[in-house]
């Protein structure tokens, strides 16, 4: 997803930016503050361990959400 579709969808999902930890009443950060945070993950070396750890809290809130259906 690129960051202009993060954006988009941080405006626009209200789920979207419960499971990005947002609250309802917070303002999106635009597409060229999403582009420096993940440029600066990357010249850190980080980006990859963020991602795997996204995924990782993506794999537990769907086990979760699976159990209490």
């Amino acid at each position: 997803m690129s960051d202009y579709e993060v954006e988009d969808r941080l405006n626009d999902s209200i789920s979207f930016d419960y499971f990005c930890g947002m609250n309802i009443d917070e303002v999106a950060p635009d597409h060229s503050t999403l582009s420096r945070f993940r440029t600066a993950l990357t010249k850190l070396k980080l980006l990859r361990s963020y991602s795997a750890s996204l995924m990782h809290n993506w794999k537990l809130t769907t086990s979760l959400l699976k159990r209490e259906l």
